[in-house]
């Protein structure tokens, strides 16, 4: 019998996102995107296979884990809230993963607001000097909150 893979839902295909989805679905990992400013890496993951959602409350609908891979604090928030936004699509057992260096204080707070079988995490994918001038060690940045 074979395990079947959690489908992802990813919200930023810029240069790192749309490296990361092309990886994810080069092993086989099933997608569901959103529109980005930048409309060619959206048009090569769906031609690969991945579908795309019209909002991100549709991307986390579809997906068993969703990645955001944004660029500031205020963009992972403004995909997060609202009507069409990840917290509005959330479902139970769902694993949400930032990719950015998003401010803990925010990190934290949508926390707070995930339904409480949700399981965020805060992955930065490099060391920044603003963490370190928040005393935020390597290790407490990739821990699960």
């Amino acid at each position: 019998m074979t395990e079947q893979k959690p489908k992802i839902g990813f919200i930023g295909l810029g240069l790192m996102g749309s490296a990361m989805v092309q990886r994810l679905q080069s092993v086989g990992y099933e997608l569901t995107v959103m529109a980005h400013r930048n409309r060619k890496p959206i048009e090569e993951a769906v031609a690969r296979g991945a579908v795309e959602a019209a909002n991100a409350a549709g991307v986390a609908q579809a997906s068993d884990i969703i990645m955001l891979c944004v660029d500031t604090t205020a963009a992972v928030e403004s995909v997060m809230r609202g009507d069409d936004g990840v917290l509005a699509g959330l479902k139970e057992g769902a694993l949400v993963i930032d990719f950015g260096t998003s401010i803990p204080g925010s990190t934290r707070a949508l926390y707070q607001e995930c339904v409480p079988e949700v399981r965020p995490s805060s992955t930065p994918l490099w060391l920044c000097t603003p963490g370190k001038a928040l005393g935020l060690s390597p290790e407490s940045r990739y821990r699960n909150l």
